[in-house]
């Protein structure tokens, strides 16, 4: 190995001496079997030897030259020093047998070219430091004949993107990338110097390699001296892609994550929002021309071709790395460059429909916290936001918790000039001048990138116990700009009061949309705390409220209190289905009343069998004029029997659009006159989905009365759905529908169900057939007459031949009489 046997190859190609530099790597790295980057004296003369270096002075004296005279240990990179700079002179004895050749530079280069036949196997019960050597590579990333691999590999002629934001790369390309890695990376070598890197030199495998190595080994020679358009190289998309490939997505990450983890993210991203194989992802080091970023890149961030392809996106996708103290917050937060585009993520949905997803790969099994519902969220049969929230709490709280500890003043550059500018843009300052130590902009991001994990933590925490600990309340309340939070309690175990919640919503006062699923949240007693909470949200202009089935619910007085005071609300929804222990709406009702600028209202009582006066719910619609959509849901409420108050108050509904209007199994409902005179004051509202459902109200003896107040107000009605299922002692209404029905010209839809309706007189029957079979402007409808009497036989068949004049439709014909 001495200096003499080295100076033929030094004299050859920087090729060679790339291959002796990296085979001398590797035969250190098998030696160094506790990986700490050095050895001790003997261990490095048990690899001399077997390199086949018998002489004992050369042992000798190349061990007193490599060795720390303070410690004795052996540095690799103090031992390359050694092979590489020694003089011809500094060792004369003569090659020893076993290596003696014609030429020894090249003798030398062929015993190390497989290391691992020469390292001796380390001592029985230690590790190797380094993962099974493959057949090393003769040539470097520069040299000829990796670039002819590379030309072979992905092509050699560019087509010309002008447009460096039209560069996205798609997940086949990226997937051809990384197959082309796993092939061909036991060939390659870390060529970062130490100071850079702490795999220097190391032997690479797909657990290690990351972009920086592919951009070495992959990026830069493929596309080194390959003009295209106004540049003497291209970008790597431009050898892969036929032409413009505009992003879908913007991916924000660092450099250092394994690129298999990578992949692992985009994967379980694409998979989760339903974009496809083809679908575009921007990604810095694929998009940009390497060889010539100074194009590409502008002392304004914002004028740099990464603002510009953030703008021709649904979002940023965040690629979070797993650093090995998950104490610490992941390097990817401490990038100034990240925080830019977190900034910019957060600038943009302000402005419109703009996402912001994170992902993550500990272990190789990638995680996701999505901005909303997924695609694979929302076409599952369970609901959106409870699917959602069950896959996030497998994202590693760890993370999330040192994430909010990131300060954007304390993100680092390789650039401080791009720190800088990067922080001014931020701050809304001269590029140039002194980056301020404290700003209200840089505040501003830092909290909301702290709110936002602490919204994702927050389902993860409570169910350990441990929101206060992490301090996710504080974490949340300090993003005062933010406009809308949803968070999910569903099924929770553990809460039993709203007090922590309160906290995080104290002083979100530009907050504008409110969603809280807390359904089945058993142990659930008061929500006093949240609901005062809500009197401080003055901008808030839509409530999601989910409290179905919390049976330890006693009281929502308070709910109702600051429901009235929130004047700017214009949605809200609220459900308490199932809420057993709940007996007076009364301040709901008053809070609600209040309202006048209201354009939806939701109300889900159903299965509220303990509340005495809920038909005075029905109250809450005086003067709401602006009332666009209502839907009262009171199925299985035993103790309504009235709907007079609700009935009252219809046609002063005039905005009215849509009617949802559910009673079903209420069996001490003894009329519906009052609903149908209210129905028919809404002639003249611009009424386009009308739907009762009035079903097993087995005190109902006619529905004639809303029969007659259909027709009067369903001039513009679109969509009619009318369930009387079971309401065996009805005996009025059929014909009068018979007649309404015809007058509903704008009718397109139509669901109608009287099935065991078997007190319907058959002469009643057979009009509304022959009605039904004359309206031809329906493209869809659901009719179920089964179980009631038609004397002939041959009108339900005729009935069910016309299905044929509708694109969707399903009848359940009548029988007939025996």
């Amino acid at each position: 190995v001495g200096a003499r046997r080295l100076q033929p190859a030094r004299r050859r190609s920087v090729a060679a001496m790339e291959s002796v530099e990296m085979a001398v790597r590797e035969a250190f790295c098998r030696a160094d079997t506790e990986g700490r980057g050095t050895m001790k004296k003997e261990s490095l003369e048990m690899l001399l030897r077997s390199l086949g270096l018998d002489d004992e002075s050369i042992v000798t004296s190349v061990l007193e030259m490599v060795s720390d005279s303070s410690n004795g240990m052996v540095s690799c990179q103090r031992f390359l020093d050694w092979v590489f700079e020694s003089s011809d002179e500094a060792l004369t004895p003569d090659p020893p047998p076993s290596l003696a050749a014609k030429d020894p530079g090249l003798k030398l280069e062929a015993d190390m070219e497989n290391p691992a036949q020469k390292v001796a196997a380390p001592p029985s019960g230690k590790a190797r430091a380094c993962p099974r050597v493959r057949q090393p590579s003769a040539n470097g990333p520069s040299s000829a004949g990796w670039r002819d691999a590379l030309a072979e590999e992905f092509g050699a002629r560019p087509t010309a993107i002008p447009d460096t934001a039209q560069r996205g790369i798609t997940l086949r390309q990226l997937r051809h990338v990384l197959s082309f890695c796993d092939r061909r990376c036991g060939q390659w070598h870390d060529t970062a110097p130490p100071e850079l890197s702490a795999t220097s030199g190391r032997q690479l495998d797909m657990g290690l390699l990351n972009l920086y190595h592919v951009n070495e080994w992959i990026v830069k020679p493929a596309t080194r001296d390959r003009p295209c358009g106004d540049s003497d190289s291209c970008a790597f998309v431009e050898l892969v892609a036929s032409g413009p490939q505009q992003p879908l997505w913007y991916v924000s990450h660092w450099w250092g994550e394994p690129v298999q983890q990578f992949l692992l993210c985009l994967e379980l991203h694409c998979a989760q929002r339903a974009l496809g194989d083809d679908a575009s992802y921007w990604v810095c080091a694929y998009a940009n021309r390497q060889h010539d970023l100074g194009k590409e890149l502008a002392a304004d961030p914002t004028a740099s071709s990464f603002f510009r392809a953030m703008q021709l996106s649904r979002g940023v996708l965040l690629v979070v790395d797993s650093p090995a103290d998950q104490k610490e917050p992941a390097t990817v937060f401490r990038r100034i460059w990240v925080q830019f585009e977190e900034a910019m993520s957060f600038r943009l949905a302000d402005e419109g429909d703009f996402f912001l997803d994170i992902a993550t790969a500990p272990g190789g099994k990638a995680q996701l916290l999505a901005d909303g519902a997924t695609a694979c969220d929302s076409s599952r049969k369970v609901l959106s936001t409870s699917r959602k929230t069950l896959r996030e709490k497998a994202f590693p709280i760890e993370s999330m918790a040192a994430a909010m500890r990131v300060s954007i003043r304390e993100a680092k550059a390789t650039n401080e000039d791009d720190r800088r500018h990067i922080l001014n843009c931020i701050a809304g300052l001269p590029l140039e001048r002194p980056t301020p130590e404290q700003h209200e902009a840089f505040k501003r991001i830092d909290c909301r990138l702290h709110s936002l994990f602490a919204q994702a933590a927050w389902p993860q925490a409570a169910a350990k116990g441990l929101v206060t600990a992490m301090g996710l309340p504080e974490a949340l309340a300090s993003d005062v700009h933010r406009k809308r939070l949803s968070l999910d309690f569903h099924r929770s175990e553990v809460i039993s009061d709203t007090a922590e919640l309160a906290r995080g919503l104290t002083g979100l006062r530009s907050l504008t949309h409110l969603s809280l699923f807390m359904g089945s949240c058993r142990k659930l007693v008061s929500i006093d705390d949240m609901s005062l909470a809500l009197r401080e949200l003055q901008a808030l202009q839509s409530l999601d409220l989910h409290l179905g089935c919390c049976n330890q619910l006693q009281r929502v007085d308070e709910l109702g209190l600051s429901l009235g005071k929130l004047s700017s609300l214009r949605e809200v929804n609220l459900h308490f289905e199932g809420c057993s222990g709940l007996t007076d709406f009364s301040a709901l009702r008053k809070g609600l009343s209040s309202l006048r600028g209201l354009r939806c209202l939701q109300l889900f009582l159903h299965g509220c069998v303990g509340a005495q006066s809920i038909g005075e719910v029905g109250q809450a619609l005086v003067a709401k004029e602006s009332l666009e959509d209502l839907s009262l849901v009171f199925a299985g409420c035993t103790q309504l029997s009235s709907v007079g108050d609700i009935g009252m108050h219809l046609p002063g509904l005039r905005s009215m659009r849509q009617l949802k209007l559910n009673l079903s199994t209420c069996d001490r409902l003894p009329s519906l006159d009052e609903l149908g005179v209210g129905l028919a004051g809404l002639r003249g509202a611009p009424l386009e989905l009308l739907s009762l459902g009035l079903s097993h109200c087995t005190g109902v003896k006619s529905f004639a009365s809303v029969a007659r107040g259909i027709g009067a107000a369903g001039a513009s009605l679109r969509s009619l759905s009318l369930w009387l299922k079971g309401c065996a002692r009805a005996s009025g209404g059929a014909a009068e529908l018979a007649q309404a029905l015809p007058m509903l010209q704008a009718l397109d839809s139509l669901e109608l169900c009287l099935g065991d309706c078997k007190g319907l007189p058959a002469a009643d029957v057979r009009g509304l057939v022959r009605a039904l079979a004359s309206m031809r402007t329906l493209s869809r409808f659901e009719v179920d007459l089964s179980g009631c009497v038609v004397p002939d036989q041959r009108l339900g068949r005729f009935f069910s031949s016309h299905a044929e004049f509708c694109a969707e439709a399903a009848v359940t014909a009548p029988r007939a009489a025996e």
